[in-house]
C-alpha cells in the first residue's frame, strides 16, 4: 500500500501534516505504531473540516480512510497487544534511543536533529492520549523533562521556533483525570467513520447518477431536434427538380417514412 505523502494534505488541513510525516517515517519499523498515528490524523481532519466543504479534502479523507482499512484488515499479522501498550511502548523507546541521547549532548546537536525529535516525541505523546488512557507518570515526566530542557536551550539560543508545529500539550495531570472513566472504543468509532464514508459516498453517486442522466436528456433532445431538422429538408425537397430516377425514388420514399412516423407519433 503507498505511503500517504504528507505533502499532498490539502492546506485547510495542513495540522495533520506532521502527524503523516511521522507515520510513514515509523512504518518500516513499527507499522501498528504508524496506523495509530494516521488514524488521529483521521480523527484530527474530521474535527478540522467535518462536512470536507474544502477543496481536495472529501479525496484526502477517502484515501487515508482506504489506507486505514487496509492497515486494520493486516492488523493480526503485525502487533499483538493493546494499542495503548504498543504506543506507550513505542514513545518509551524512541525517547530513551533517540531523543534522550540528543539532550544530552543537546550542546553539540544538531538544532534542525533537536527540533525535529521534540516535534516527533510531542506527537507520540499525543497519540497516546487520543487511546483515552491513562499516561504512565514516567512517560509524562519524560516528555516534562524534554519541555524543560528544550526550553533552556531555547533560552540559550534565543530561539523559539523549536516549539513550531507541535501539538498543544495540556497541564501536566489535567487530561488524565479528564480520560479517566471514559470508555472510548475505537474499532467503533472506525466503522461509524466507514459507514458516515459510505453513505457520503452513495449520496455522491446518486448525485452523479442524477446530473448524468440530465445530460443524457439534453444530448437526447438535441439529437431528436437536429433529426427533426433534417427530416424537414427532405420533406421541403422539390422530387421533380431531381434527375436521377434512383435518388428521386429514394428521397420520395423517405419523404413517405417521415410522414407515417410523424402520423404515428401524433396519433400516440
Amino acid at each position: 500500500m503507498a505511503l500517504l505523502d504528507s505533502e499532498v494534505v490539502p492546506s485547510s488541513l495542513v495540522e495533520i501534516a506532521p502527524i503523516l510525516r511521522v507515520a510513514n517515517e515509523v512504518e518500516a519499523s513499527n507499522p501498528r505504531v504508524a496506523y495509530l498515528c494516521r488514524f488521529y490524523a483521521f480523527e484530527k481532519a474530521c474535527k478540522l473540516d467535518p462536512t470536507s466543504r474544502h477543496r481536495g479534502v472529501r479525496q484526502f479523507k477517502t484515501a487515508l480512510l482506504q489506507r486505514l482499512e487496509h492497515d486494520e484488515t493486516t492488523r493480526a499479522d503485525r502487533q499483538k497487544g493493546s494499542d495503548a501498550c504498543v504506543m506507550q511502548s513505542f514513545y518509551q523507546h524512541y525517547n530513551k534511543t533517540y531523543v534522550q541521547p540528543l539532550l544530552d549532548a543537546a550542546d553539540k546537536a544538531d538544532r534542525a536533529q533537536l527540533k525535529k525529535a521534540y516535534q516527533t516525541d510531542a506527537i507520540f505523546l499525543e497519540v497516546l492520549k487520543s487511546l483515552k488512557v491513562e499516561v504512565a507518570d514516567e512517560v509524562l515526566e519524560a516528555h516534562t523533562k524534554i519541555i524543560e530542557m528544550i526550553q533552556i536551550l531555547c533560552a540559550l539560543d534565543d530561539d523559539d521556533d523549536i516549539f513550531e508545529e507541535c501539538p498543544p500539550q495540556e497541564p501536566i495531570g489535567v487530561e488524565e483525570f479528564k480520560l479517566k472513566g471514559e470508555n472510548a472504543d475505537q474499532p467503533s468509532l472506525l466503522i461509524n467513520t466507514i459507514e458516515e464514508g459510505n453513505k457520503q459516498l452513495l449520496e455522491q453517486l446518486k448525485k452523479t447518477n442524477e446530473q448524468r442522466q440530465q445530460f443524457l436528456d439534453i444530448q437526447s433532445k438535441t439529437y431528436a431536434l437536429k433529426e427533426i431538422g433534417e427530416e424537414n429538408k427532405i420533406l421541403l425537397l422539390d422530387l421533380s427538380s431531381i434527375q436521377n430516377p434512383h435518388i428521386r425514388s429514394f428521397m420520395e420514399g423517405e419523404q413517405t417514412r417521415i410522414l407515417q412516423k410523424r402520423n404515428y407519433q401524433y396519433r400516440c
